[in-house]
């Protein structure tokens, strides 16, 4: 397979080796580097661009790739395994979801520009030296605890659906192009852009973020392994759910009217019927309830708010439809 490089790490095959994709540098000097991992097989093969952290608070990602990585022995490996994590170094540093320079998320500027701020050189510097060329893209991220840990890929692409349900998670969410995925700005997504680009790609969401969560972590791991084993980077069974459930329309949310305590009365995965409870708020002060919260329509609960002090106008529940 000869030599694979990306920014200062070369691996031949049968290696493994680190190294860092030179992005910048600060107001004070320090420069801003990718960190990148590269596992060069032994033998011919595809290569999959994993990468965590393009939010710098999404840590479960970071241990699945780790503990995967540790168990890769690359004489053994067929093909060549990229990881960029972090991705948002500065988000990381600073524990915070966004590049911190400019403020922008990171996830939605690729593939980035070579002239532009911050974060959209480190989307430009990841895509031209990591992504391209790969044959698979694993997005891996974390949403919320009280979230269902699922799998996203888009309407309409077939090779990524296949993806997705070998990453294994029971629930899976086919994203359709419409108003709502404009307005969130989701074309600028790593997924999207590599998905425009022919790659096959998805994004795995497990779990919440700023903590360890070890059944979140352990998804991961299986994810990645499947991963491996599907495409023929390693020999191995892929293990997935008996039944996986596809969700659609999934960024409708349910928001508040009053602020307050908000109680959830349902739990994430939960289908749900028109005019059901959702849950209720109640006023701190002398705990009346001055909201109950009821679905607009039949779903699934895709997740409920993690933190229950509310204001009016904040998401107390996201709702998605299953496709039948």
């Amino acid at each position: 397979m000869g030599t694979l490089r990306v920014g200062s790490a070369e691996a031949e095959p049968g290696a493994l080796a680190h190294g860092a994709i030179r992005v910048g540098s600060l107001a004070d000097g320090s420069e801003v580097n990718v960190p990148v991992v590269l596992v060069n097989g032994a033998s011919e093969g595809r290569r999959v661009f994993l990468q965590a952290a393009v939010h710098g608070v999404e840590v479960n990602p970071i241990e699945s790739v780790r503990r995967v990585i540790a168990e890769l022995d690359p004489a053994e490996l067929s093909g060549q395994v990229v990881v960029v994590t972090p991705a948002n170094p500065l988000g990381f540093r600073h524990h915070d979801r966004h590049n911190i320079t400019d403020g922008e998320d990171v996830n939605r500027v690729w593939p980035g520009a070579a002239d532009g701020g911050l974060a959209q050189r480190i989307a430009y510097a990841i895509y031209e030296e990591a992504v391209r060329g790969s044959d698979l893209v694993v997005d891996l991220h974390t949403g919320f605890s009280t979230m269902i840990t699922h799998t996203v890929f888009a309407e309409g692409d077939p090779a990524s659906e296949q993806l997705a349900r070998c990453f294994g998670t029971e629930y899976l969410i086919m994203e359709e192009q419409d108003e709502d995925w404009e307005r969130a700005r989701f074309s600028g997504k790593l997924r999207n852009v590599a998905n425009a680009e022919g790659i096959p790609a998805i994004t795995p969401e497990l779990g919440g973020h700023s903590k360890f969560e070890g059944n979140q972590i352990q998804s991961g791991v299986m994810g990645i392994t499947n991963v491996l084993a599907q495409y023929g980077f390693l020999r191995g069974d892929v293990v997935v759910p008996h039944r996986q459930i596809v969700i659609r329309n999934h960024l409708t949310r349910v928001t508040a009217d009053e602020g307050g305590i908000f109680v959830a009365t349902v739990r994430p995965g939960q289908e749900v019927w028109e005019t059901q409870e959702l849950g209720y708020i109640y006023t701190p002060g002398n705990f009346e309830i001055v909201e109950t919260v009821r679905a607009p329509f039949d779903a699934v609960v895709v997740y409920h708010a993690e933190d229950p002090v509310v204001s009016t106008g904040d998401t107390l529940v996201n709702l998605g439809r299953r496709k039948r």
